[in-house]
């Protein structure tokens, strides 16, 4: 009796040994593959979708510091640009054989802005459905986003919209990694009556239904989109951006 109890004590703590090396210790992989690396000439496509992910909450979990910063357009676009990816005809051209440029415009309003004056003006050329002009920044390499929020205030000056039934809107965007997963901010409806709105969007956890990948460790892009409607009629617009802020929670 002796003997086959120590045999079986014996083959529990095998057993007991065996399952210790074959499941990793909770917490040691924060996620993130974040790494230097350029994000090119233009702008991160739109990405892969997909389930939903896991992007890393906590900022102390990242491989580098905490990103912050505040863009204000006294003086400087700050590395904001019109994207080369927004719909063609509204990407800044310019002026073949002498011609005036075409596409949108995008310069500094010392004379607007919120809270204080000193904005960015576009002058988009809208003239159809399922338009978008893409407001950008990159990062090389990605910056760290996590447990920061990101804002915008943006301001639809006259435009875009012909009647009550025709709807406009701006969203800000994340795109993360080597592949620019990318990960969109919940929409307004942009009003020439509203004056100054603004824009908001979590990093940590943009919308319920993330790419699978995705992570705020490693943001390579910051986009804000300003879309037409589905349905409607559109015409050229004047739309005023200013204080995009990434700040700690």
């Amino acid at each position: 009796m002796t003997s086959t109890g120590f045999g079986r004590s014996w083959l529990s703590l095998s057993i007991l040994g065996f399952l210790a090396l074959a499941v990793p210790a909770c917490g040691s992989d924060s996620g993130s593959d974040a790494g230097a690396g350029g994000s090119g000439g233009g702008t991160g496509g739109r990405g892969g979708s997909g389930g939903a992910g896991g992007g890393t909450s906590d900022a102390a979990a990242c491989p580098t510091a905490q990103y912050t910063s505040t863009t204000a357009f006294g003086a400087i676009f700050d590395g904001w640009v019109i994207a080369g990816n927004s719909t063609f005809h509204l990407v800044p051209m310019v002026g073949e054989d002498g011609g005036p440029p075409t596409g949108s415009k995008l310069e500094l309003d010392a004379a607007d802005g919120s809270p204080t004056n000193g904005s960015a003006k576009l002058t988009i050329p809208f003239d159809g459905v399922v338009q978008e002009v893409i407001f950008a920044k990159n990062f090389a390499p990605g910056v760290n986003l996590s447990g920061t929020t990101l804002t915008a205030q943006i301001k639809l000056d006259s435009g875009l919209i012909t009647g009550p039934t025709d709807v406009g809107t701006a969203f800000l965007v994340l795109k993360t990694g080597e592949t620019y997963l990318w990960a969109p901010g919940t929409s307004i409806t942009l009003d020439p009556t509203a004056g100054w709105v603004s824009l908001t969007l979590n990093p940590d956890a943009p919308n319920p239904q993330l790419p699978f990948g995705y992570s705020p460790c490693d943001v390579r892009e910051i986009d804000l989109i300003i879309q037409t409607g589905q349905v409607g009629t559109y015409r050229p617009a004047v739309v005023h951006i200013d204080t995009i802020a990434i700040t700690a929670k």
